[in-house]
């Protein structure tokens, strides 16, 4: 079975690529923790490969928050250049 790992799937930018047949990929899980992105990617993307997991990867299972979600910059650290530490919603992660 060859599958592949979206972590931290935004929009499903990587998976617009990743659904076509020439890469083969038997299923495609995509971890996003931000909702409205979640609701992005269940929208646009109706294969039946596609798991869509609605928390981040993390070292512990814990809430924090992400900083300017839904940009391309979006992080859970602040001080990361191109992000807002105004902007941010609190997601789950595991």
């Amino acid at each position: 079975m060859k599958v592949f790992l979206d972590v931290g799937s935004n929009r499903g930018q990587t998976v617009k690529v990743v659904v076509e047949p020439k890469y083969e990929f038997d299923g495609i899980y995509c971890f996003e923790p931000v909702p409205e992105l979640l609701e992005v990617i269940a929208t646009e993307y109706r294969d039946p490969r596609i798991v869509i997991n609605d928390v981040g990867l993390w070292k512990q299972t814990c809430e924090m928050p992400i900083f300017s979600p839904g940009s391309q910059s979006g992080s859970i650290f602040k001080d990361k250049v191109n992000v807002d530490p105004q902007d941010s919603v609190i997601c789950k992660f595991v």
